[in-house]
This record gives structure tokens, sequence and C-alpha cells, in this order.
């Protein structure tokens, strides 16, 4: 949430601004594809951290550090760090329509369910191809860990891959009540959960 009130940037910080920017766009963006191995996330991340300076919602104090290049890379840090809790958080939200994203799915209940179904954001939010090699990489070895391939779990599972995430066809399909279905669900969730967040920290 941005500051109420916020001061202004200072005179010698827009005048160092307005002169170092060029030079330093180029190195900032080279940190951030480093950081994030995506250029177009890194110039939209370095673009934020030009704004971010120009409106005063990061204030530069020359008198604690003088290096305003360093200043700089700073804020680029923090909007990488932000930018990436943000995205592992919308991925582990959909984790199950990332797993499904691109394999075969069956045709009758796809459509059948196509206006139910959790979709997936626009462009902009689609995931990568490295993100859904992580997701089924994580959900799988979560699997793996933890259940026995021949229970309602691993059933679960493949309807997922399937593109079947409506509560109700699942319950239908494994014959099962609906409420077990969620149970079954939200046990799953949380071990997933946790084998994704010890991925996101470690």
């Amino acid at each position: 949430m941005e500051r109420q009130n916020q001061p202004p940037p200072t005179a010698k910080t827009l005048a160092i601004l307005d002169r170092e920017w060029p030079r330093l766009r180029h190195r900032l963006i080279g940190l951030g594809l480093k950081r994030t191995q995506n250029l177009a996330v890194a110039e939209d991340l370095v673009s934020d951290t030009y704004e971010g300076i120009r409106s005063g919602r990061r204030q530069w104090d020359s008198e604690r550090d003088p290096d305003f290049a360093r200043f700089a890379g700073s804020v680029l840090l923090s909007n990488i760090d932000n930018w990436r809790k943000e995205a592992h958080n919308r991925l582990r939200d959909r984790k199950y329509d990332v797993y499904a994203h691109g394999a075969d799915q069956d045709p009758e209940i796809k459509d059948r369910h196509e206006d139910r179904r959790p979709k997936l954001a626009a462009v902009e939010t689609a995931p990568s191809p490295e993100e859904i090699v992580m997701m089924r990489e994580l959900i799988e070895r979560a699997f793996a860990m933890v259940f026995d391939p021949r229970g309602v779990e691993y059933a679960l599972l493949s309807l997922f891959k399937r593109g079947v995430s409506d509560t109700i066809e699942q319950a239908r399909i494994l014959g099962m009540p609906v409420d077990e279905v969620r149970e079954t669900i939200q046990r799953v969730d949380r071990i997933i959960n946790n084998v994704i967040n010890h991925r996101m920290i470690s």
C-alpha cells in the first residue's frame, strides 16, 4: 500500500535520476534478467523502479547512502522479491490448473463444464513452460512421498490432469460423496502447499 501524503523526491534525486538513468537502466536490466531469467519481466521491474524513485514512493537518503546506483539497485531487488512472492502465490493458488495446462483433456468433460471450470488468467499471467514443468514436478513429488498410488488421492490427481476440476463431477466419477471429495482435496492441498512453499524458500 502506498503511503499517504508521501513527500516528493528531492531536486537532487531528480537531477541524478535524469542524468544517470540511461546508463543505470542497462545495468539494472542486466541484474533483473539474471535474477528473473525473463527479459520482459526484468524490463517491467526496472520501469517500476524508475517510477518508484521518480514518484517519491522510494526515497533516496543521500547522506546515509551517497551511492545512487546502489540505492537504485536495492529498489530493483526489492521489486524482484515482491514479484517473486506474488508469482509464487499465484502459481500455488492455481496449481491444479497449471498442472493440467496443455495436458490431454477429456473433450466431453471439457465441453460440459467449460463454464464452471476455473480458467487460467489472460496471456499476461498464463503459466510459462518452466512453471508448468515445476508445478507438475512438485505435485508428483508430493504424491510419491505421501500417498498410496492405489489411493483416492491419485485418482483425484488423474482427474485434475484431465481437466476435471468440478467437485461434483469428480465425486460422480469417483463414486464418492461430494463432502468426502472436498475433504480429500483440502488434505492434499495442505501437503502440496507445504512442498511448494519449501521449494520457494529453498
